[in-house]
């Protein structure tokens, strides 16, 4: 969005962050119409204090979208202390993905990743280990680093049928997928998660009931996703 730019919505989904160290040459306005701003799904949210670094506008800016669909990844497998997580994908959502697993005490953070740039920014999203390999060649290396166990939780954030078979099938039984990647053409066979007793749980994020506790930390300077990536605006 430039100067004298409009726009309109009425989806209570999104949350607008308006700042122009946000978003450089963007998001600045003289005036804004806010719906629902007093209801539950409110499209406004106050940061608190003032004077914030551009790091930190920019993380904050990610909570609305990338850094919150990663934080359900991880909610939805139910990461915890001491877990062994795999991401399954290294674009925006996957690395916040792994910002989130590590938030919530995940001991080992293995990142699929074929890119080498992207590779380096999962080392310092927080990964602890690199899965260079897709599909089966994937699922036997995965196994061979966790002991032919598998791993405590697998966030899909890709979307690609290759992508979910993935992570269903280096997810240990009596685990479960964090489901956050658009499914495209997927299919899940219910034998299969059955007989491997994996569960797949996941969905569009609900963003706004995350921003509370993720805008703490970022505050805090304890996730900053825009420490050592910038996220297209648009």
């Amino acid at each position: 969005m430039k100067y004298g730019d409009s726009r309109h919505s009425t989806s209570p989904s999104f949350l607008w962050l308006f700042h122009d160290k946000a978003c450089p040459g963007g998001m600045s306005i003289e005036d804004m119409r806010a719906y629902l701003k007093n209801r539950n799904h409110g499209t406004l949210v106050q940061v608190p204090g003032s004077n914030h670094s551009d790091e930190t506008f920019a993380s904050l800016l990610t909570l609305s979208d990338v850094m919150g669909t990663g934080h359900h990844a991880a909610v939805c497998a139910g990461v915890k202390k001491g877990d062994t997580v795999a991401v399954v994908g290294d674009g925006a959502v996957g690395l916040c993905a792994i910002i989130a697993a590590k938030r919530l005490g995940a001991e080992r953070i293995l990142a699929l990743s074929r890119n080498p740039a992207r590779q380096t920014l999962t080392k310092k999203f927080g990964a602890t280990d690199i899965v260079e390999k897709r599909g089966e060649d994937a699922t036997e290396e995965v196994l061979k680093l966790t002991n032919g166990i598998g791993v405590d939780a697998a966030l899909e954030c890709v979307g690609t049928n290759e992508a979910m078979q993935t992570a269903i099938a280096i997810a240990r039984p009596g685990s479960v997928v964090g489901n956050v990647g658009l499914p495209q053409d997927v299919e899940i066979s219910a034998l299969n998660v059955f007989v491997r007793n994996v569960g797949v749980h996941g969905g569009p994020a609900p963003v706004q009931a995350y921003i509370p506790e993720l805008m703490e930390d970022v505050l805090n300077g304890l996730a900053l996703p825009c420490r050592w990536a910038v996220f297209a605006c648009n």
